[in-house]
């Protein structure tokens, strides 16, 4: 399955190219945008590629590994599911590989996420909740201005 690419330069002619490829194979689904069906399809997934930041940070929460393709997601914090490859056929081959080797996967249970656990709602609306209501959350303040 591929989802649309975004729209950074060259998005459109890397979209062209899926759609030409996948034009015709009945094994091949190209569909624009997965909305609400997104973060089912990563907890069914055997593996993402691409260089997206989804692969990053949303993949972590499903410990569902990732080939990242390129340099395109440099310096961004990643966990043990993510494997960089080079952007060439070789290296993804090469990185899809051991991603969809099951001892790879199976080392993934129980994997940090350097995003979080995705429980900061709660522990956002507890710490809220718990603040007095009062004019310290009217009144704007703000540091006083240094000299140069």
């Amino acid at each position: 399955m591929f989802t649309g690419v975004n729209a950074d330069p060259g998005g459109a002619g890397q979209a062209a190219r899926i759609r030409n490829w996948a034009e015709g194979q009945t094994a091949i689904h190209l569909i624009p945008s997965l909305g609400t069906l997104y973060a089912p399809a990563l907890a069914h997934a055997a593996v993402m590629a691409g260089n997206s930041s989804s692969g990053i940070i949303e993949a972590a929460a499903f410990a569902l590994p990732v080939v990242n393709v390129g340099d395109r997601q440099k310096g961004r914090d990643r966990g043990a599911n993510v494997l960089d490859a080079a952007a060439d056929p070789v290296a993804v081959r090469q990185a899809l590989t051991r991603a969809l080797d099951p001892a790879f996967r199976s080392s993934l249970t129980g994997v940090a996420n350097p995003y979080g656990d995705g429980r900061a709602g709660p522990r956002i609306a507890a710490r809220l909740a718990a603040e007095p209501i009062d004019d310290r959350l009217r009144q704007k303040s703000f540091p006083e201005e240094r000299p140069s």
